[in-house]
């Protein structure tokens, strides 16, 4: 995911792990366990695999 001004900025003032976590799912990211989570709802793959090789 590139950096974006408002990613940078945030970064750039100190924000917390939380405060840079928001601002990745407020401009798009999709976490590993969500990524997973639709693969089983397209039947790519198990919900037994993804919650075994993700963290909550």
């Amino acid at each position: 995911m590139p950096i974006t001004d408002e990613m940078q900025r945030v970064i750039m003032e100190g924000g917390t792990e939380v405060d840079i976590q928001k601002m990745a799912y407020q401009e798009g990211m999709v976490d590993l366990r969500r990524a997973g989570l639709l693969k089983v709802m397209s039947g790519i793959t198990s919900l037994e695999e993804v919650l075994a090789n993700t963290n909550d």
